[in-house]
This record gives C-alpha cells, sequence and structure tokens, in this order.
C-alpha cells in the first residue's frame, strides 16, 4: 500500500545544523517510528510530546530511586519522543506555536528536573554531598549558556542598531540576521578557528557542544557505565570552556563594533 508520506519526506526534517547528538543518534532512531506514526495512526504530534515530558518524568523517578539503567531507558525514550513530535509535525504541516511553546517546555523542564532527580539520588545512595554540588553546577551554567549563545549573535546587531534605530535594527534582526551574525565573527580574532569550524562544516560535519551533548553524557552514558559524577564532571568542564570561548567571542565583537562607530 501507498504511504502518503515516504522515508526522504521524514529525512528532510532534519535541521543542517544539528548538533552531532541529534543528528547521528537521535534523529536515526525517529527516523522509521515517525513515518509508522504518520502514516498509519492518528496521533498528533501534540500527543507525542505530552508522551515524551511522561517517559522524562519516569526517567526522573528511576534516577531519584538510584536505578541507573532504567532511568537511561526512559530518557533515551524521552530524547526519541521528543525527537519524533517535531518530524511529524514538519512533514505534515501540523506545526503551530503550540507546538513549539510544549517542545521548548518540556525540554527545559525534563532537563533541570532530571539533572536534581540524578544529583539527589546519587546523594541518597552514596551520602556524597559531591552529587548535589555538581548537578546544581551543571544546572546552572547550563542555563548561563543558553542565553549567552543569543547574547554573540546580538552583539553585531544591537550595535549596528544603535546608528539607525528601532526601526533598522529590527529589520537587521528579520531580514539580514545571518549576514550579521557573519560578519561580528569576521571582527574577532578567533577567525582561524571560525575557518576551521566553517571547513568541518562543508563537510557535513558540525562540532559543538550543547544541551544535546549534555544528555548524551550526563543521562544515557554515565547512568548506564555507573559513571554518573565522572560525566558530571566531563559535562561541566566542556560547558566551562565552551563558556569561556563564547564570552571571549562577545567581548571581542562589542569591542570592535564600538571601535568601528567611533
Amino acid at each position: 500500500m501507498k504511504t502518503k508520506y515516504t522515508i526522504k519526506d521524514i529525512k528532510k526534517t532534519l535541521h543542517k545544523k544539528s548538533s552531532p547528538t541529534v543528528r547521528y543518534i537521535f534523529n536515526n532512531l525517529s527516523i522509521y517510528p515517525s513515518w509508522l506514526l504518520i502514516n498509519y495512526s492518528k496521533i498528533t504530534p501534540n500527543q507525542i510530546s505530552w508522551l515524551s515530558f511522561l517517559a522524562g518524568l519516569f526517567a526522573a523517578w528511576f534516577f531519584y530511586q538510584g536505578q541507573l539503567v532504567a532511568g537511561a531507558i526512559f530518557f533515551l525514550l524521552f530524547s526519541v519522543l521528543d525527537a519524533i513530535d517535531g518530524k511529524m509535525a514538519k512533514v505534515s504541516g501540523q506545526a503551530s506555536g503550540i507546538g513549539l511553546f510544549l517542545d521548548s517546555t518540556f525540554g527545559s523542564i525534563t532537563f533541570s528536573i532530571n539533572i536534581l532527580a540524578l544529583g539527589i539520588g546519587q546523594f541518597r545512595l552514596t551520602n556524597q554531598p559531591i552529587f548535589l554540588i555538581l548537578g546544581l553546577a551543571l544546572l546552572f551554567i547550563h542555563y548561563i549558556m543558553a542565553g549567552l549563545s543569543n547574547a554573540r549573535e546580538g552583539a553585531y546587531i544591537e550595535e549596528e542598531g544603535k546608528e539607525a534605530g528601532y526601526s533598522e535594527k529590527e529589520r537587521l534582526w528579520e531580514e539580514n540576521r545571518e549576514e550579521a551574525v557573519k560578519k561580528s565573527q569576521e571582527y574577532s580574532f578567533l577567525g582561524k578557528l571560525k575557518e576551521f569550524k566553517d571547513y568541518l562544516e562543508r563537510k557535513d560535519i558540525y562540532p559543538r557542544f550543547t544541551g544535546d551533548e549534555v544528555c548524551l553524557l550526563v543521562f544515557l552514558i554515565g547512568p548506564i557505565f555507573n559513571l554518573v559524577k565522572e560525566t558530571f564532571i566531563i559535562a561541566i568542564v566542556l560547558y566551562f570552556l565552551t563558556f569561556i570561548l563564547h564570552f571571549t567571542l562577545v567581548s571581542i565583537d562589542l569591542y570592535r563594533l564600538k571601535s568601528k562607530r567611533s
């Protein structure tokens, strides 16, 4: 029987610049389930979002109880379902504001409660406060990075917009955002690093350390191999190095732009 949507249609939904974890793991695990659900069921993307959130809550409960492997399995289920709802929405044309709201809200809540549940659960089992400290530290730096990633992109646009007024700044945001970001990167002394990054991207490799990589490390690799403390520390160190890089780029970009205007 001919289906309305093909595997090729599903594969096209992958964002070109998705993180390596999404691109090579969660995306591949979600392609065929997405195809089956969108062709042979009446379930909606928003209903999948609720199911993914429920799986995330179960993962947190198991992590809190110290059942690491079970928690990892349910977190993997959450991640796959989280990828499925987006694919279904894009392919079927059911993308909506409420869908985007549910996806981002459920993602943030699930990440936060699982970090806390994992830290508290290990503290209850071992009576080592280091798990609580590492969990809170990782949660803090995660949300710092979430805000800072937008700050760097906005640095150039904000400075350019000051000269032209609000309407021009708005135009830069809406119509010329990517070009503005590229120009801001050209002003950075880390241009060589950017050139190397661009080279990798031309090879269809997008190196980055994001929340997806944190989830892979902390909620899957750590619990499965009983390396919770170690993966907490690795994630924090990598996030901190990424933080330093972003902070440097923001500072240099702002300095260059202000110098250019003066």
